[in-house]
């Protein structure tokens, strides 16, 4: 249905919810200069990969004992419900986060250069 220009998609009982295109918006943030906000393709680091990621990197900054040390505390902590692992991307290092889920916060943050 289409209403002042405006789609939308009927639910249930004369409920009705807009439908907003996406390319539209793109096109809007195209025109405005706004490409940094676009994020183009795939997603640049799933889970898996960013995993993969940081323990490579990692292991090309610290030595032997830190890079086991951290992988270990890395398995104990996928281990715990109270806790999730979180991966991210700085500038320079890929990172790992412990984030508390009861608590909503990720108070311990390693570097993929073993500053913790």
């Amino acid at each position: 249905m289409n209403i002042n220009g405006k789609d939308f998609l009927e639910v249930r009982d004369e409920r009705y919810i807009e439908v907003i295109a996406l390319s539209n918006i793109v096109e809007h943030l195209k025109k405005k200069g706004l490409m940094n906000f676009i994020l183009m393709g795939k997603r640049r680091c799933p889970q898996q990969a960013c995993e993969e990621r940081f323990f490579s990197q990692l292991k090309e900054n610290v030595d032997g004992w830190s890079y086991s040390w951290i992988r270990e505390l890395y398995e104990v902590v996928k281990q715990l419900r109270e806790l999730e692992v979180r991966w991210g991307r700085g500038r320079r290092w890929f990172t790992m986060r412990f984030y508390v889920r009861k608590w909503d916060v990720d108070p311990i943050v390693i570097q993929a250069n073993g500053r913790v």
